[in-house]
């Protein structure tokens, strides 16, 4: 799991699996220990970021670290709140691992 950290380590939290967050806006290896660029290219990762503020495109910066990054749909997902708030806009995008790069690019080409 790697991109804004804000919202990078509550979906970390909520899943199963429990992933090691990377912080794409601050790589200091001190706050992220065992994740850095070379490990996300190499295992794979999700990136998360909040697309009402940086807009539904990957982040510019985050796309010329992670060339075959490959973005999803938008995702807008409820506030567990009564009150009237607005949907969180969560943008997200699939760093395939390097091993499966090329056929994660076949497959999406073919979609």
């Amino acid at each position: 799991m790697a991109g804004d950290r804000g919202w990078a380590d509550p979906v970390a939290f909520y899943s199963p699996d429990r992933p090691d967050v990377y912080d794409l806006d601050d790589s200091d290896p001190v706050k992220n220990l065992g994740v850095d660029d070379a490990s996300v290219r190499r295992r794979g990762a999700v990136l998360v970021w909040n697309a009402r503020v940086s807009g539904p495109a990957v982040p510019a910066p985050w796309r010329a670290r992670f060339p075959g990054v490959t973005p999803e749909p938008v995702r807008a997902l409820p506030w567990l709140t009564r009150a009237a708030v607005p949907p969180v806009e969560l943008g997200w995008a699939l760093v395939p691992p390097a091993a499966q790069s090329a056929v994660a690019v076949g497959w999406r080409a073919g979609r």
